[in-house]
Formats: C-alpha cells, sequence, structure tokens
C-alpha cells in the first residue's frame, strides 16, 4: 500500500512539474519588440491566443494604456488578432493611451480606425473624468506638429469634440430627466419622460446598473403593450443583473409579465449565446453576499441561477 501510494504521489508530482513547465513555456516576454518579433513570425492571431493562454492579455492591455511609443506600435500589429469582447478592450485602451500619448496612437492607427479611437466609449465614466479627458486630449492633439499626421488629426479633433458636443447634450438632457424623477412621482415622472422619448436614457440608465432606475422597472412594464415593446427593456436589465444584481432580483421577485426570471436570467447580456467564465464568477460572488446579507432574495436568485444554468460554460 505504501509503494502504491509513493507511485501515485511521484506520478501526481511528474504530472504538476510537466504541468507548470508548459504553462510557464507558454509565457512571453512582455517586450514591444519581442511581440513584434512574434506576429512577424506568426500572426498577430497566434500571438494573442498565446498571451491569453497564459493570462497576459491584461498586462499587455495596461502596458499599452501607459502610452508608451513602442507599445502602441505593438498595440496596432496586435489590434488585427482581437476580436468579439477583446476588439472592444483594445478599443478602449487605446482610448486612454490618447490622452496620454496621442502621436503615436494616430501613427500606427489607420484613418478609418481613428474615429473609432478618437471617441470617450469608456464604461460609466464620471462627468469630471470626461470633462478632464475631453480637455486633455484636444490641448495635446493640437500640440501635434507633424505634417504628415494633420488628416489624422483633424479627423481625430473633430470626433473628439464631437463626442465633446454630443456628452454635454446628453448631461443636460439626463439632468432634466433627473429633476423629473426628483421633482415627480415615479407614475409621473415616466408619463413626462415619454412626452419628451426619453425612454432610451432611462434603458441605458438600468442598463448600468443604477438602483434607482431598475426599480422604476415595474412601472415602466405597467405602461407596455407587448413582448416586443419589453424586448428592450429585458436587454436593459440583462445587462443590470451583471453591475447591480440586487435591486434586479427584487424587481424579478415581483413575478412580472415580461420582465421576469424567466425571461431576464435565460439569456447573457448582449449578442452573446452563452455566459462566459467572467460573467460566471462576477455573479456566482455577487449572489454568495446577497445569499449571505439578503435572504428575502434567495428564492428569485436559486430560481435565475437554475434559469442561467444550461447556458453556463
Amino acid at each position: 500500500m505504501v509503494v502504491v501510494m509513493k507511485r501515485i504521489l511521484f506520478t501526481l508530482a511528474l504530472y504538476f512539474a510537466f504541468a507548470n513547465a508548459a504553462s510557464c513555456g507558454d509565457l512571453i516576454t512582455l517586450k514591444p519588440d519581442r511581440i513584434i518579433q512574434l506576429i512577424d513570425k506568426t500572426s498577430a492571431e497566434a500571438v494573442v491566443s498565446r498571451l491569453r493562454r497564459a493570462g497576459q492579455m491584461d498586462q499587455v492591455y495596461e502596458l499599452i494604456a501607459g502610452g508608451d511609443k513602442e507599445w502602441l506600435r505593438a498595440a496596432a500589429k496586435l489590434a488585427p488578432g482581437t476580436g468579439g469582447d477583446a476588439s472592444n478592450s483594445m478599443t478602449r485602451v487605446l482610448i486612454g493611451a490618447l490622452a496620454r500619448n496621442p502621436e503615436p496612437v494616430l501613427e500606427f492607427n489607420s484613418l478609418d480606425d481613428v474615429r473609432a479611437v478618437c471617441s470617450a466609449d469608456f464604461i460609466e465614466p464620471t462627468d469630471e473624468f470626461l470633462d478632464d479627458y475631453f480637455k486633455t486630449v484636444l490641448s495635446k492633439l493640437e500640440q501635434i506638429k507633424d505634417a504628415a499626421l494633420d488628416e489624422k488629426k483633424q479627423r481625430c479633433i473633430g470626433s473628439i469634440a464631437e463626442a465633446r458636443d454630443e456628452f454635454v447634450k446628453i448631461r443636460e438632457r439626463e439632468a432634466s430627466s433627473l429633476d423629473i424623477v426628483k421633482r415627480e412621482s415615479p407614475e409621473k415622472a415616466l408619463d413626462k419622460l415619454i412626452e419628451l422619448g426619453r425612454y432610451e436614457l432611462a434603458r441605458d440608465k438600468i442598463s448600468l446598473g443604477n438602483r434607482d432606475w431598475i426599480m422604476l422597472l415595474p412601472l415602466i412594464e405597467a405602461k407596455l403593450a407587448s413582448r416586443q415593446d419589453a424586448s428592450d427593456w429585458v436587454s436593459a436589465t440583462r445587462y443590470a443583473l451583471m453591475e447591480n444584481p440586487a435591486p434586479v432580483l427584487d424587481v424579478l421577485s415581483k413575478n412580472l409579465i415580461f420582465i421576469n426570471v424567466q425571461n431576464v436570467c435565460s439569456s447573457p447580456a448582449g449578442t452573446r449565446q452563452r455566459f462566459i467564465d467572467e460573467d460566471k464568477a462576477k455573479l456566482l460572488k455577487a449572489f454568495a453576499k446577497i445569499r449571505d446579507e439578503m435572504p428575502q432574495f434567495v428564492p428569485t436568485m436559486d430560481a435565475c441561477i437554475k434559469q442561467m444554468s444550461a447556458k453556463l460554460r
């Protein structure tokens, strides 16, 4: 028996040694010239895949976001190898780098890509952050003197100014809408938002997990005429579930006709067909806290998990 156990332990030790060696062997030296060299030898897709397997992609994003010229050169080579959510992540990283070092961002991106990079596509930024971002980026863009970049520079300035102006309009509309919500009862506020055609603003607030707006969902559903009318609100509630699950579970516990456990929990937010690992980990962590601190929502939460289980991978 002792001999058998020793053999088992020896086998396990060998297994983990080889597994660790394979994992370490897959690590890439995080230097921009090394990244470019590997892309030239293989492909952007192969390097991105290897970085993901080694758990290094987030480190690469951080290095690119720092605005170093050589990392921005590497980013331009890596970008074709990203797709879907990763492509959005790379764009947001470059948007951040734009505020630190805009000249190489323009230099290494095509004219067609400039409009996407020269934007303010951040996840729930504060007003103060955006005000500072627009001011900083526009100031630094104006300082670029390279004539070869003039067309990209002007397009970027135009795109940033357009994003700033749209942000100002949205902020004014949002302030007006929030003022309505503060001054009026929820029912009257919703009626006025309908008159002003501002349902989209309400859906955005819900999608971002704003509790006050999430709690208006029963009132919103009461005004819906059909399942088709409800589809956008169900989609917004799916996003909200990822951002702030407790108030969503509160709403789902009310057994509404359209915005209910079956419709909201049966599919992930967006266009994905299945919940990805990051979604699962984030939700399960939040659900564990709710189970401990908000027992009144546990039955609804368990029903939601049951609906989700078929789409978890």
